[in-house]
């Protein structure tokens, strides 16, 4: 069979630069994001998580996939600290502090990828809220364990001390998920009030469960900075909850 000596040209887009690919997944995060983030976590994990989100705008993963993966990364995270030595190597703890904030990236790129393509569901979000009970709870488990080698709690103080850290921790969760469910996202304080109550809100920046995970990772090499850590976090996280409380009683959730 004759064939013609002019081959046949597949045009191809010219690939994007880094930059430009940087800039879209800047764009995404500010078209898609519900809330303001606190420090840590708007300057390493959503950005990191935007990052992924554009990666896979294109692609035919799903976003529940996306919070599965999370969980995973997660539960490998948990593992390493249950079975590190005390004090933990600094490669080790390099490696947790890695895998614990991409973790915590793929936890914001699930909820991205879902609203930059119009597919958020009420089945989403629940198992979003699902599996951050999970993550939270094997994380804090982990830690504690491993404070509990690190100083020989017996058995009786391992466990109330594990209960008291996980208490406030998804005390956070809880009253997150349901603030924002009942009573939306919009701030409760006006912008002249919070204004005014500037400085006391730079305190919620403690709670931001990345920089948490953070200095606990750092404190693997430290033992007497992760008990610090484990013993603050559940003390901020409750009295944030505390002062929201007391903000949304006035008005039953009205703006004040």
């Amino acid at each position: 069979m004759r064939t013609s000596s002019k081959a046949r040209v597949i045009p191809r887009s010219s690939p994007r630069s880094l930059a430009a690919f940087l800039r879209e997944a800047h764009a995404l995060r500010l078209r898609s994001e519900r809330s303001q983030a606190m420090f840590w976590s708007r300057r390493v994990n959503r950005p990191l998580g935007a990052i992924i989100a554009q990666g896979l705008l294109a692609t035919s993963v799903s976003p529940n996939s996306v919070s599965i993966v999370g969980l995973i990364v997660h539960l490998v995270g948990a593992a390493l600290v249950l079975a590190a030595p005390v004090p933990a190597p600094v490669p080790l703890v390099v490696v947790v502090f890695v895998v614990w904030q991409f973790a915590l990236a793929l936890d914001n790129t699930d909820g991205l990828l879902a609203r930059a393509r119009g597919e958020s569901s009420p089945f989403g979000a629940w198992l979003d809220q699902i599996l951050d009970f999970v993550n939270h709870s094997a994380v804090v488990v982990s830690l504690a364990a491993f404070v509990a080698r690190a100083f020989a709690f017996r058995a009786v103080e391992l466990s109330v001390f594990a209960s008291l850290v996980l208490a406030g921790s998804l005390i956070g969760i809880f009253a997150s998920a349901q603030r924002n469910a009942l009573l939306g996202t919009q701030p409760a304080l006006r912008p002249a009030a919070q204004a005014r109550l500037r400085i006391p809100f730079l305190g919620l920046h403690l709670t931001d469960f990345g920089l948490f995970l953070a200095v606990a990772s750092v404190g693997l090499a430290w033992p007497p900075l992760l008990l610090v850590a484990l013993a603050l976090y559940p003390a901020f996280i409750t009295t944030s909850v505390a002062a929201q409380v007391a903000i949304n009683w006035p008005r039953g959730g009205s703006r004040v």
